[in-house]
């Protein structure tokens, strides 16, 4: 089963070389915010604060030195762990209720 990335870079896929029998693993913080929608900010914040106050957690990281990357079956899990479904709303049974004029009652000149 071929996995289909969600988007590509420069016109080709984030995890595969053409020129080369290997598949990318590991995406930069850029490339691993641009798969997954959000910014870099939000990522590095994260890493940096965790869950402060309300902020959503990042997904998991690998660091190695002062290098940070991100792996593809990481994201993929975090955005599927951020699914919701679609909530479907109640069908409003409620009427609106419309009061009469008082048409008995006209302005005098």
């Amino acid at each position: 089963m071929n996995k289909t990335p969600a988007l590509t870079f420069n016109g080709q896929s984030p995890t595969h070389n053409e020129n080369s029998s290997f598949c990318k693993r590991g995406l930069t913080e850029a490339e691993a915010a641009r798969y997954i929608g959000m910014s870099t900010h939000f990522l590095r914040m994260g890493r940096q604060e965790g869950r402060a106050g309300n902020r959503t957690l990042p997904p998991p990281h690998v660091k190695i030195g002062r290098a940070v990357r991100y792996l593809l079956d990481d994201l993929d899990k975090w955005l599927e762990e951020h699914r919701h479904a679609a909530i479907k709303q109640p069908s409003s049974s409620a009427t609106a209720t419309i009061y009469p004029t008082n048409s008995s009652s006209k302005h005098k000149e």
